[in-house]
């Protein structure tokens, strides 16, 4: 299944960078919790729910403009998939451009993906799943 859950998170953010959000939708649980970046550098925003994907998908577009993350790593670890990467783009507000690395730990559930937890800093990122696993 390990595998499987690094093809599955890898699709989801072909799904993303490409702005297809019914395919990003469909990678993840119909009742998702989905931790942003955002939450890491500034807010705790968190969308958990039924609407989380379209609420994070609607915040997404609102404040940034060309979103996309480049992968640099990903590894399986049982249930969770550990992502190291970079997220780009620019911001919508002040046209300012960014490059964010981070770690994203996608948690999985009978093939679908429950939790997307990320992280500013790759290494808290790592440090999450070797503590959970």
């Amino acid at each position: 299944m390990s595998q499987e859950n690094v093809d599955h998170l890898m699709r989801a953010l072909e799904a993303f960078n490409r702005g297809d959000l019914d395919s990003f939708r469909k990678a993840l649980a119909s009742n998702p919790s989905i931790v942003p970046l955002r939450a890491a550098l500034e807010t705790e925003t968190i969308y958990t729910g039924p609407r989380a994907v379209d609420e994070f998908w609607a915040a997404t577009q609102e404040d940034w403009v060309d979103a996309r993350i480049d992968v640099e790593s990903v590894e399986a670890y049982g249930e969770q998939v550990l992502l190291i990467g970079v997220y780009s783009g620019r911001s919508r507000a002040a046209s300012v451009p960014f490059d964010q690395p981070f770690g994203l730990v996608a948690h999985y559930e009978d093939g679908k993906a429950r939790l997307l937890r990320t992280y500013a800093d790759p290494r808290d990122a790592r440090e999450a799943v070797k503590v959970s696993d």
